[in-house]
């Protein structure tokens, strides 16, 4: 998106975001799943704010809003 490169690998999801500037020449597939893992760091200091984070990611809507960018449903 810089110019910097004429070419490059990006995670699909990367890839939805900006259409108009980035050319999908293929799709790799990965051997393994690409996995985001979630959750409230011990020592975090918003243990609160970061639980309902996390419930709201996982709820309904959060799947919806993750399934409109490209990700996968989390399991």
């Amino acid at each position: 998106l810089r110019g910097e490169v004429d070419a490059g690998f990006v995670y699909s999801t990367d890839a939805a975001t900006v259409t108009e500037k980035i050319e999908l020449i293929e799709v790799i597939p990965t051997r393994e799943k690409i996995v985001y893992p979630i959750s409230v760091v011990k020592s975090s200091k918003n243990k609160e704010d970061a639980h309902q984070f996390v419930k709201f990611v996982l709820s309904s809507e959060g799947k919806r809003i993750l399934l409109q960018h490209g990700f996968l449903n989390p399991d």
